[in-house]
């Protein structure tokens, strides 16, 4: 095995893993993992799809811990290279990942933006995890700046979705709550006026 196999087989372990851990809320770990993969191998020889993935591995776990300018730095540097390779699914990736990021941090013009063209290509896409947590992701969008019926509408789109789409499909579970989306749902009926509604949805 040459260093440029090498190298690949580390990124793409290395990315694997850091997922893997993310998805189970083990975001020291994940981080740490990928730190000292990319610290180890020469970042000139590789390739803009694992590139592109730790980015935004990276600025998944960022956000979670709450740094959200290392974050959107990481999100930004993996649109960059999932551009460069065109790839739609890693494109999509990032720009839900930094929307939820400008999401956290009020910015929710950019955070708009980013979720409806991350939507547009899971659509495409026919990803269909993707589209209920984008519709979910645009809701709350919605709830923050007070227009309430877009939030209810959102979420329910999310919620059909998950339930029509998604309900067999063991690697969801625990990634997309129905409870959540309930919780957020009877919030919206709430803030809408609605109290018979909200109190089926909470």
């Amino acid at each position: 095995m040459n260093s440029e196999e090498r190298f690949d087989l580390i990124t793409k372990t290395s990315n694997e893993i850091a997922y893997y851990l993310i998805v189970r809320q083990n975001v020291d770990s994940a981080l740490e993992i990928l730190e000292s993969a990319f610290s180890y191998i020469d970042k000139d020889k590789v390739k803009k799809y694992d590139l592109a993935l730790f980015n935004n591995y990276y600025g998944l776990g960022l956000k979670e811990k709450f740094l959200y300018e290392e974050a959107l730095e990481k999100f930004n540097n993996c649109l960059i290279n999932a551009k460069a390779i065109s790839s739609k699914r890693i494109i999509m990736w990032g720009l839900s990942g930094r929307g939820d990021t400008y999401l956290q941090i009020g910015s929710f013009e950019k955070s708009y933006k980013d979720f409806l063209n991350a939507l547009d290509i899971a659509l495409e896409l026919k990803d269909y995890f993707e589209i209920s947590i984008l519709y979910f992701n645009i809701g709350c969008v919605y709830l923050e700046i007070q227009r309430y019926n877009e939030a209810v509408t959102n979420f329910q789109l999310g919620a059909a979705i998950k339930k029509n789409k998604l309900h067999q499909d063991d690697k969801f579970i625990g990634l997309f709550s129905f409870d959540l989306v309930h919780i957020l749902l009877g919030i919206a009926y709430i803030k809408k006026g609605d109290v018979r509604l909200s109190e089926i949805n909470c």
